[in-house]
């Protein structure tokens, strides 16, 4: 199994085109990224950062930690658009998901996020 971040969508499609040819075996996922703890990569979501006020700092960038989302008073429904925009993003770089994780086990910030994620896995047929 290969959990992979949609994050920096502009490595993906090269990433898709490295690893897709040769991985007949590999399962595929998608982890879910709201925040991004390595301050030398600070990861921005795949929607406009200014769509998602509530999960980004004033560069753009995702908050450091999943508290750093509850503490700044996130919307669970920015974070359930980009999860779904990540999602959206794999699929056209020619991944074909199966499964969904989340980096950091964010959704344990908000019951409504871990449903809104698990009701996104089954509408999309995700484990």
């Amino acid at each position: 199994n290969v959990s992979v971040m949609a994050v920096h969508a502009e490595y993906l499609a090269d990433a898709a085109a490295q690893i897709l040819p040769h991985a007949e075996n590999a399962t595929f996922g998608l982890h879910v990224v709201l925040n991004a703890e390595w301050e030398a990569l600070p990861w921005r979501p795949v929607l406009d950062p200014a769509t998602v006020p509530s999960l980004v700092t004033d560069a753009g960038t995702f908050l450091p930690m999943p508290a750093d989302l509850l503490v700044n008073g996130f919307a669970v429904e920015e974070a359930l658009a980009e999860a779904e925009a990540q999602l959206d993003a794999l699929r056209r770089a020619g991944f074909q998901p199966s499964y969904l994780d989340e980096h950091c086990g964010v959704s344990w910030i908000s019951t409504e996020l871990m449903h809104g994620l698990a009701d996104l896995a089954r509408r999309e047929g995700l484990l």
